[in-house]
């Protein structure tokens, strides 16, 4: 009996590991309509990924969109760029999302160019009802310079960062609090207040909500090398046992 317990206390442990590792990396949210800006045509932008292509920072996945340019050979990246000299902001339409009580968004968001320590712009996320939430942008915290070589290249509290040669783009956590429980969401606003201290570009948004299927976390892969190597110990104490008997 005591054996059965093992066994069936390691295959759960083993399940609910593998269980944990399958979940999905979050859903894109396309800002296939609204991109106004061509990726590839910034300092260095040649070495980003195709359009359509996967970025996966931190275990959340992100789509690159496309941007046709006008001899229609194969899309370039797209990217909502804010800033014109004077402020702007861009309202992009998205599928409803209804907050539950672990959903987290997740944006790539760099500067065309940004002075550390200016609060620069903000994502604003708009809900069914006129509630709002939103999440500033300042140089030198959560938001940096694209390209590795000038302006501001720092941003200690961005969530993850993907690099392509001397490019980047970092990815941004938003996490709601408990009030905004049972909103819908309907659209992102990207708002540039100071362009003369930065103009960021949105270039992915995500959603993820581990309750439909979330980020994979790192103790999943630890409860399954656990119950491996438990089952693996087991039948070893095992043979050797029958072999003695």
């Amino acid at each position: 009996m005591a054996m059965k317990a093992i066994k069936a206390a390691l295959a759960a442990t083993i399940l609910l590991g593998a269980a944990s590792a399958a979940q999905a990396a979050g859903t894109p949210i396309s800002i296939q309509n609204d991109v106004n800006s061509n990726l590839y045509t910034y300092t260095g932008g040649l070495s980003y990924p195709a359009a359509g292509s996967t970025v996966t920072i931190g275990g959340v996945d992100f789509t690159l969109a496309s941007f046709f340019p006008p001899d229609f050979n194969a899309p370039d990246v797209g990217v909502i760029q804010s800033g014109d000299g004077s402020p702007t902001s861009i309202n992009i339409a998205t599928p409803n999302v209804t907050i539950g009580a672990t959903t987290t968004f997740y944006s790539l968001v760099n500067s065309a160019f940004g002075v550390a320590t200016n609060t620069v712009g903000d994502l604003t996320l708009n809900f069914a009802g006129g509630a709002t939430f939103v999440y500033d942008l300042t140089e030198g915290d959560n938001l940096r310079d694209h390209f590795n070589g000038s302006f501001n290249i720092s941003a200690p509290n961005v969530y993850g960062t993907a690099t392509f040669s001397d490019d980047r783009l970092d990815a941004q956590q938003i996490v709601l609090p408990g009030s905004y429980v049972g909103d819908v969401l309907t659209s992102i606003t990207l708002n540039n207040t100071q362009p003369q201290f930065g103009n960021p570009f949105l270039a992915a948004f995500t959603v993820v909500d581990p309750g439909v299927g979330g980020v994979p976390e790192p103790a999943a892969w630890a409860l399954m090398l656990t119950g491996f190597a438990g089952l693996g110990a087991m039948l070893r104490r095992h043979r050797r046992q029958a072999a003695l008997a």
